[in-house]
């Protein structure tokens, strides 16, 4: 019994480890978070196999606070419910396309593990809260040197060997406010070193934004300043205080921007192309000017086969409909063979109603269950609400003007993100309502 119950230890131990540094390598080292989400989800299984009973009195019997937890598995086995749907409505088979959705897939058995203790530590802070106090700092910090040791460009923009700018620098930017909600929600607690660790990763986040060159994710921070305002900052120092350092921080970015004029012109030129844009005669083949007409091809596209969608490139038989040639010229009409630069649009054309429903419905029970826990939850629980939040919008904000899911490795840290975030919330709100009971 000692000898079982030591080994039990060991494997949460380790478990929880994995789990800890899963983001550190993300950016840097490839196929590194398919491995991890492999192995967990394999060590996932085997525990809800052997343990079926005795984890059955854990946190997750108790999360009445969040009774559509019981939705999140078929909220993460949408996408893969969506593709197989709109291949079975074609008659058109496919299995590759089946990869990138099978991820989440592979993730559902780790967020019922973690929901029933799998990982559990008595007294360690939940994951989710270290991740944005250290890890994701650290996770910045050996990213930026990675690239100064081993840098990539794609066109100008600095990225690493295998990520696209696009996504490198929405990460970047998504894990600096993650970890400046971090430090501000617990800059009472942390040593000076932790502090340091945190203020250094933040600034070299930003600074991988901004030079990748990437647009992308800059969309969320006039939302994450409030959050980060209303949540993190004001109820800790006052209103006076939290002006102040929201000033400081746009400071901060305004001046990485005059330094890397790169990014500062892409914005002023969005904003042009946007008030040039016509909508009855040819448009010019520009960075924004061609994601709106991708937008309107992708509604046409859907509009025209609803139900079973067209798969990865199906469409290309109608991309010379004359409601096209209007405004579109044969390059922006072909250029969607890489995606139609927006997450939902992009799962609607190849999948149908499936594919609008399935990614409609993972960013929007995400962000209820966010809110949720925000408005009615407390400590812990409130935190991880609140880092979840952060996370879903960033990545919604993002998805508007490019695919977040497309990419296998994309995938595989989005789904594991959301299963620690939402089983840490769920158990913290169990907690919750147990101490409340008693």
């Amino acid at each position: 019994m000692l000898s079982s119950g030591f080994k039990a230890l060991r494997g949460q131990a380790l478990v929880r480890s994995l789990v800890l540094i899963s983001p550190l390598f993300f950016l840097t080292v490839n196929e590194w978070t398919n491995v991890v989400v492999l192995f967990l989800s394999i060590s996932a299984v085997w525990f809800l196999l052997r343990r079926p009973k005795a984890v059955s009195n854990a946190a997750f019997r108790k999360v009445a606070a969040f009774p559509e937890s019981r939705v999140i598995p078929w909220v993460l086995a949408g996408p893969l419910l969506a593709v197989i749907l709109g291949q079975l409505f074609r008659a058109d088979f496919y299995p590759p396309n089946l990869d990138a959705p099978l991820r989440f897939v592979l993730c559902i058995p780790i967020y019922l593990a973690l929901n029933r203790g799998w990982a559990a530590q008595p007294g360690a802070q939940p994951i989710t809260l270290q991740w944005v106090q250290s890890v994701l700092p650290m996770t910045l910090i050996w990213t930026f040197l990675f690239t100064l040791k081993w840098p990539s460009y794609w066109g100008a923009g600095l990225t690493t060997y295998f990520v696209d700018p696009l996504s490198f620098g929405s990460y970047c930017l998504m894990f600096s406010f993650l970890s400046l909600a971090g430090l501000t929600c617990f800059w009472s607690v942390l040593s000076w070193p932790k502090r340091i660790l945190s203020l250094v990763g933040i600034a070299c986040g930003i600074y991988l934004s901004v030079a990748s060159g990437s647009r992308t994710g800059w969309l969320n921070l006039p939302v994450f300043m409030l959050l980060w305002m209303g949540f993190c900052l004001k109820p800790r120092i006052g209103l006076v205080r939290t002006l102040f350092l929201a000033a400081v921080l746009l400071a901060l970015i305004f001046v990485l921007l005059i330094a890397k004029p790169n990014l500062a012109n892409k914005f002023i030129l969005a904003y042009q192309e946007i008030r040039a844009y016509q909508w009855n005669a040819m448009n010019p083949d520009s960075s924004v000017t061609l994601r709106i007409s991708f937008y309107r091809m992708g509604y046409f596209y859907f509009m025209e086969h609803p139900w079973s969608g067209w798969g990865d490139l199906g469409w290309m038989a109608r991309m010379n409909a004359p409601e096209l040639m209007i405004y579109a010229s044969p390059a922006a009409r072909e250029f969607p063979s890489h995606g139609f630069h927006n997450e939902i649009i992009t799962s609607a054309v190849r999948s149908g109603v499936w594919g609008l429903v399935s990614s409609t419905l993972l960013f929007a029970v995400v962000i209820y269950r966010a809110c949720r826990g925000l408005i009615h939850g407390f400590g812990s629980s409130q935190l991880i609400a609140l880092m979840l939040l952060i996370f879903i919008l960033h990545l919604l904000s993002a998805g508007m003007t490019t695919e977040v899911t497309n990419l296998v490795f994309l995938v595989s840290f989005i789904g594991l993100t959301l299963a620690v975030m939402l089983a840490e919330q769920d158990v913290a709100s169990g907690e919750a309502a147990r101490q409340k009971q008693t």
